[in-house]
């Protein structure tokens, strides 16, 4: 479940590996698995999918038509590069 993001009118989430991400040093390209759903209107989606003994699993959502570009990005100071370009060439990007 995530908070509704004002103006949009559905969202696209992609799922990775905590450990890929780790053991990469960041690399979403490499950890991205699956585009869980996309242009999905509610604000929660379950994952039936469980990770295996000592592994994890991350979520992106991103917001779509909401008066602006869509991205995986938080535009918080903490974060380090785009994630954009990394889901992209992952392969399992949603469309």
């Amino acid at each position: 479940m995530w908070d509704a993001v004002p103006g949009a009118s559905c969202y696209d989430i992609v799922r990775g590996s905590l450990v890929a991400l780790h053991t990469s040093g960041g690399d979403f390209e490499v950890a991205t698995e699956i585009c869980l759903d996309y242009d999905i209107a509610a604000t929660t989606r379950d994952d039936v999918d469980v990770p295996g003994a000592g592994q994890g699993f991350w979520y992106l959502v991103r917001a779509e038509n909401c008066a602006g570009s869509a991205s995986y990005d938080s535009g918080t100071p903490s974060q380090v590069g785009s994630r954009d370009p990394g889901i992209q060439a992952s392969g399992h990007a949603c469309p």
